[in-house]
């Protein structure tokens, strides 16, 4: 399109995960940016499709795509943050991260003690 967004990157812009993994099998570049610099990696993470990301970081897309963005700045919540750093652990140690575990926030209330 005139924003130079391909295919894979529709799909995991919207998060269909059936499509992302059909394109992947058929040799689809995983690291295509747009005009902007926005791969499906980021395009995916930003509107919180972990699953397609995740589907993406299997693929070998590069991890730090903010990095390629034309616009730099603070892009992301520090709660989505977390949900990417454990997405990321959890692929790159070659597991699978439950929706639980990936929604999960640990917060420290005021009565919770150190450990």
């Amino acid at each position: 399109d005139e924003w130079g967004r391909s295919s894979l990157w529709r799909a995991a812009a919207t998060g269909n995960r059936k499509v992302v993994q059909q394109l992947i099998s058929h040799g689809a570049p995983v690291d295509d940016v747009d005009r902007e610099g926005v791969s499906p990696m980021l395009a995916a993470v930003r509107r919180g499709h972990w699953r397609s990301a995740e589907l993406l970081m299997r693929a070998g897309a590069y991890q730090k795509p903010w990095t390629w963005t034309v616009r730099k700045g603070k892009k992301w919540s520090s709660a989505r943050a977390a949900r990417y750093d454990r997405l990321l652990d959890a692929a790159n140690s070659g597991q699978y991260l439950s929706d639980k575990k990936l929604n999960s926030l640990k917060k420290k209330g005021k009565n919770q003690t150190k450990r």
